[in-house]
């Protein structure tokens, strides 16, 4: 088996490559396949928006078309019923033994319809998948990971609709109590600002370019969660770029490096030497700078309470944070 890519937040550029090639991937075969075998199925099967028929029975075979929704289904106990999953799917280890589906936009068709799924679950932002799935009568559920509180609805909506709502209200209320505490723990304090780099150039000895993790929902609040404030306040770009001169003008109190180490291995005294040549920067004068490794960082999914843990050890070192 070939090795999965681990990381699979992508530059929009080549989101759009990739979406423009998923659209021109779907063959007539895939098509005639499905028909074959979900053909006979009435339109009420189908699942549109999370609204499920009346008495949907619980599914047999899932397939996932995203790594949070694979790690979720995991968290919750039903991993037997998966039977295809992304690319991108490699946590847990289990995952990567598990039938591969295509990648997070070029969805392969022929291979999902191969597996006879009962249900796909997807996320929002994979429309046009949906529009397919409709045509070809395979049951769907769509679920928001673009935030902390989508994400955390997501452990209903997918619970109840695979047969784990106990695992899902127990999970639920376990990551909710953990958002409270670090709430309560920071509440009151200083909120230093932070820039949280998820990607730059790897020249020696010097950073030129940065994608930064913008002024979105996701990482904004988990920010807060943990304290601080994200320096970045732009709208409308979820992973701006900043030059050099743009990270001066942020001048963020902390600097945090997002590393996937998990898909190669980091260098972290090479990365903190990058960072120690923008000796105008305040959090590089006050050794204000973190090397954050893990692939959890990149999935918005049930471990991004991970993240909580990682934030507010690098936001305030003078508190004690068991977790």
């Amino acid at each position: 088996m070939h090795q999965r890519h681990h990381r699979y937040f992508e530059p929009e550029s080549v989101k759009r490559k990739l979406f423009r090639a998923a659209l021109a991937s779907v063959a007539v075969l895939a098509i005639l396949l499905v028909l074959d075998h979900y053909g006979a199925l009435p339109d009420l099967s189908v699942e549109q928006d999370n609204t499920s028929p009346s008495g949907a029975a619980i599914p047999a075979r899932v397939v996932s078309l995203a790594p949070s929704i694979t790690e979720l289904v995991f968290a919750l106990g039903a991993d037997s019923a998966l039977v295809g999953v992304t690319r991108y799917c490699t946590f847990p280890p289990a995952a990567e033994a598990l039938p591969e589906v295509g990648g997070f936009l070029d969805v392969n068709f022929e291979a999902l319809v191969d597996a006879l799924p009962d249900l796909v679950i997807l996320l929002i932002e994979h429309d046009q998948v949906r529009k397919r799935l409709r045509q070809l009568k395979i049951p769907y559920l769509a679920v928001n990971h673009q935030s902390v509180a989508g994400i955390l609805e997501s452990y209903t909506t997918v619970g109840r609709r695979i047969g784990a709502a106990a695992a899902a209200d127990s999970l639920l209320g376990a990551h909710q109590e953990k958002i409270g505490r670090a709430r309560a723990l920071t509440e009151g304090l200083a909120r230093p600002t932070c820039l949280l780099s998820i990607g730059h150039s790897e020249k020696p000895g010097v950073i030129e370019e940065i994608s930064a993790a913008g002024d979105e929902e996701y990482f904004t609040t988990l920010i807060e969660i943990s304290g601080g404030t994200n320096v970045v306040t732009a709208r409308g770009i979820k992973f701006p770029l900043y030059s050099t001169e743009g990270i001066g003008a942020l001048d963020p109190d902390i600097i945090l490096d997002l590393m996937d180490s998990a898909s190669r291995d980091i260098d972290t005294t090479f990365v903190q030497n990058q960072w120690r040549s923008m000796t105008t920067l305040k959090a590089v004068r006050e050794n204000r700078v973190y090397v954050l490794q893990g692939g959890h960082l990149f999935i918005p999914g049930p471990r991004f309470v991970y993240i909580i843990d990682d934030l507010i050890v690098a936001l305030h070192p003078e508190l004690e944070w068991d977790g």
